[in-house]
């Protein structure tokens, strides 16, 4: 038999942990069900592990890479990303959202990979001029990473909400802050510039002082998932 020759043997399907993570898990954190604790390997290449916290004051639709999320976990590629939510029969007088998408290297970690090493990720609201807004027309791709949104203006930052621990939302809200989240909402009027005329130019219709103002707004983020760092000899 030649040297070079491999047996086609159980051993040749092992886990080999060079460039993989080995995560533990416990409740319902991945699919596969709940009860105990779930351990999966995972190739830090290829996904990275990012949970997603948000809070809006009314229902709303969150979505990466133009697909709804059904959970706030999910595992993205290294690369450019794009998060977005749809807001409906919302103030927009008032604050509409914190975000905040989080992976350390740290969690669920068993084992240390010798090959490569993660970087952190933490893309959180912030008055950076990068969270662009629309309150319409929607079309229908304005959620995917193909779509131009050099024309949507920015949101700036609006007081955070203060809610009771039994509020709904509350938690998300909370962790949201603790991550380092801004809450955003829709520009100020300018100094001097009635309120009511200032909705008016904005949505087409008038606003009496101080009254909330119904509508609906698409918000996206752009963002880079940063590829793991490769280990030299010896590191």
């Amino acid at each position: 038999m030649s040297d070079q020759q491999r047996l086609n043997s159980v051993d040749r399907f092992r886990k080999r942990p060079g460039r993989l993570v080995l995560e533990e898990h416990g409740n319902c954190e991945v699919p596969a069900g709940c009860g105990g604790v779930v351990l999966r390997w995972r190739n830090p290449c290829a996904a990275m592990p990012v949970t997603v916290y948000l809070y809006t004051p009314v229902p709303a639709r969150c979505f990466l890479d133009g697909s709804e999320l059904q959970t706030g976990r999910t595992d993205l590629a290294p690369g450019r990303h794009v998060v977005a939510c749809a807001i409906e029969d919302v103030d927009l007088s008032a604050g509409l959202l914190l975000l905040a998408a989080v992976y350390d290297p740290q969690w669920h970690r068993k084992g240390q990979p010798a090959d490569v090493s993660e970087r952190p990720l933490k893309v959180t609201t912030d008055d950076d001029g990068t969270w662009k807004y629309s309150l319409g027309p929607f079309p229908d791709d304005w959620a995917a990473p193909s779509f131009d949104d050099r024309g949507w203006p920015a949101l700036t930052k609006a007081p955070t909400p203060q809610l009771g621990r039994q509020d709904s939302g509350a938690h998300r809200c909370r962790r949201c802050v603790e991550l380092g989240a801004a809450c955003l909402g829709l520009p100020l009027p300018a100094a001097g510039e009635q309120r009511a005329s200032w909705w008016q130019r904005l949505l087409g219709r008038a606003a009496a002082p101080d009254a909330p103002v119904p509508g609906s707004v698409r918000v996206r983020k752009v963002f880079e998932v940063p590829a793991p760092e490769q280990r030299g000899p010896g590191a």
